[in-house]
């Protein structure tokens, strides 16, 4: 203690012990409330659209994928979270199923997808029926110029060079060796007698020639030849369709990060978006959505983005993750939305890819509809107006 300081006691009070009791009893059981109010509040769940996620057991699994699912759900909150939980379950279960399908590099136990179909080229194959399906379809939309389902390696060169550190550097415009390349992948594609589909019931022959695999193993090109590219992401979202609503599941939509939106049953009014040259956005309002809508867009990107574009005396020169089969970039899109009220969002997502209008001659954008035919392409600058009724 310090010198000449007093020692004071500290005197608590024992009156009122009764009510300082209840005070007591009644602040703690305040604040349990409040803290199961506040953890009850976190998992409260409203009516309507919430993204369903894939179970724990498969997330990691299924991270990439890009595809999301948006679901439309009624009554109080338990109720929207069994919907969720059962939900969660088949959308799983369907998505595990057509990525798996689907993906052209990786084989599954049990599964004689694209890869398998890859690694086992002049062979038999016997398949699923629903893959014989997609890959007819492919097959039938694919040509020596535009869209074909054997452009893989193409693809993924060009994938290459435009994820590069500077992509500029080997863009098929300043780099002859890589215009060479490419103009060799392009040849081979350009031939119809090196490769083939073949169908006999659920058996598949994927048919290529000496010429073809003598190219990509000088080059050492990727073996992955099967690729179906833009429309792969197509062609996932409507097997997910299908799968949910074929169990009842219809009131949602499901997207993709690549740019492509399908409408399960229900779905809400989507919001065209055109872009400018320099990036800006041009609003260019809302179309009806009608219980199927399949919507696809398209969008240049700065350099970094997947994609770039290069500024050459003042003349933008756009560059796309999708590439023709000439080889040579297409330089005539600047963004683009494509709907169709019907559903269909592979001949949507194919009509985006091979469009390309003669009448115009520099970037350009648009919005245009399946709905009608022929089709109406719509813009909000005037002179894009000519384009009415292109074929």
């Amino acid at each position: 203690m310090i010198p000449g300081m007093e020692r004071e006691e500290i005197v608590i009070s024992t009156k009122n012990k009764k009510l300082r009791t209840v005070l007591f009893v009644l602040a703690f059981f305040v604040a349990v409330s409040a803290f199961a109010y506040g953890v009850t509040s976190l998992g409260h769940k409203d009516p309507g659209y919430h993204e369903v996620e894939v179970s724990e057991y498969k997330k990691v699994e299924l991270f990439d994928t890009g595809i999301h699912l948006h679901y439309s759900f009624e009554g109080n909150s338990n109720q929207i979270k069994r919907q969720i939980n059962e939900l969660k379950e088949i959308y799983t279960t369907a998505l595990d199923h057509a990525w798996k399908m689907l993906d052209k590099s990786k084989e599954y136990e049990g599964y004689h997808n694209l890869a398998y179909l890859n690694h086992h080229l002049n062979e038999d194959v016997e398949v699923d029926e629903e893959l014989v399906v997609i890959l007819q379809d492919a097959w039938k939309k694919s040509d020596t110029q535009k869209y074909s389902v054997f452009a893989g390696p193409l693809f993924e060169q060009w994938k290459e060079i435009l994820n590069a550190d500077d992509p500029q550097t080997f863009d098929p415009l300043y780099n002859e060796v890589e215009r060479q390349r490419l103009e060799e992948l392009c040849a081979c594609l350009q031939d119809p007698q090196n490769y083939d589909l073949r169908f006999q019931g659920n058996t598949v022959h994927v048919y290529v020639s000496d010429t073809f695999l003598a190219v990509l193993k000088d080059n050492e090109y990727p073996e992955e030849i099967l690729d179906l590219n833009l429309l792969r992401d197509a062609y996932l979202l409507e097997n997910l369709r299908d799968q949910l609503a074929g169990q009842g599941w219809q009131k949602g939509y499901l997207e993709s990060e690549k740019g492509m939106i399908l409408g399960l049953g229900e779905m809400p009014v989507q919001e065209c978006v055109l872009y400018t040259y320099d990036e800006d956005v041009v609003q260019s309002g809302n179309f009806p959505v009608q219980e199927k809508t399949a919507v696809c867009r398209l969008k240049t990107f700065s350099a970094g983005e997947s994609g770039y574009y290069i500024l050459e005396e003042d003349s933008p020169i756009f560059r796309h993750p999708y590439l023709e089969l000439t080889g040579y970039p297409r330089n005539d899109i600047c963004s683009l939305y494509a709907a169709d009220d019907m559903g269909d969002l592979v001949e949507t997502s194919y009509q985006a890819a091979v469009s390309n209008p003669a009448a115009i001659h520099a970037p350009w954008k648009c919005i245009y509809t399946l709905s009608d035919d022929p089709m109406h392409w719509i813009t909000d600058t005037p002179e894009f107006f000519t384009l009415n009724q292109q074929n």
